[in-house]
């Protein structure tokens, strides 16, 4: 991560890293930061939608994250 703080692949590690640990709301702000890089990144879409579908205040954007994947 220290040489290339933008590697998209290097993130999803990080945050599936995260996920494992159960620390959703750090997941989803790498997530996040993947989607900035990479608006189409499938991965990220679809783990983001998920993480944000369990919450009800959240659950709209995690439909329309899915929506994009799709």
């Amino acid at each position: 991560m220290a040489d290339d703080p933008k590697s998209v692949s290097m993130l999803l590690e990080k945050a599936e890293w995260h996920t494992l640990q159960v620390q959703y709301p750090a997941a989803a702000q790498v997530y996040r930061r993947v989607l900035e890089l990479d608006p189409k990144q499938i991965v990220a879409l679809n783990n983001l939608a998920w993480i944000l579908a369990a919450d009800a205040a959240t659950a709209g954007e995690a439909l329309k994250l899915a929506d994009r994947a799709i």
